[in-house]
């Protein structure tokens, strides 16, 4: 199902998607601030980033010219002793959203993070954004994040079909 959204959204949006480099920093920094307020840190999601990288073959932007106008990052993240990747923060510059960027920018990370091996993911979201990508509440709802005042906003995908089945626990910062 993840190779036929490519396929439809190859023909609707044609963009270049490359890896993040340390010099876009402040820009992608700068378009977080943008899309969700410098008060972006005290969310839940945050917290599973505290202290951690993101996964550098995992960080994706898309500019025009110099400018950046959409970014994503994966990040390791626990369930037990699971492994799991936490998709996000996508942003999208306000004025080019509902162009497909997003959707984009998000399928060739899904499709990057399968072929690196990973298993499955998680994010916090509206689902009824989130499904056009695969993401579900469904496969989660054992799983838990601390802080979140709405836990159907927690998704997942597999990657790996039956990945997610039966894992249950706590959400969890790999760090500690």
């Amino acid at each position: 199902m993840l190779a036929a959204y490519c396929i439809f959204y190859k023909l609707v949006v044609i963009m270049d998607i490359i890896l993040q480099q340390n010099s876009d920093d402040d820009q992608v920094e700068d378009l977080l601030d943008i899309a969700f307020g410098v008060d972006r840190h005290d969310k839940a999601s945050y917290t599973l980033r505290r202290n951690v990288d993101a996964i550098d073959s995992l960080s994706f932007i898309v500019k025009n010219r110099s400018s950046l106008i959409a970014t994503l990052r994966f990040w390791p993240a626990l369930v037990k002793d699971e492994p799991l990747l936490l998709l996000g923060p996508i942003a999208v510059l306000p004025e080019l959203q509902g162009q497909g960027i997003g959707i984009k920018l998000m399928l060739h990370g899904l499709m990057e993070a399968t072929r690196q091996g990973h298993k499955r993911v998680l994010l916090v979201g509206d689902e009824s954004y989130y499904k056009k990508v695969g993401f579900s509440r469904d496969v989660v709802k054992d799983i838990v994040l601390k802080g979140e005042a709405d836990q159907n906003r927690l998704l997942g995908q597999e990657l790996i079909k039956g990945s997610l089945r039966g894992l249950k626990g706590t959400l969890k910062n790999i760090s500690g």
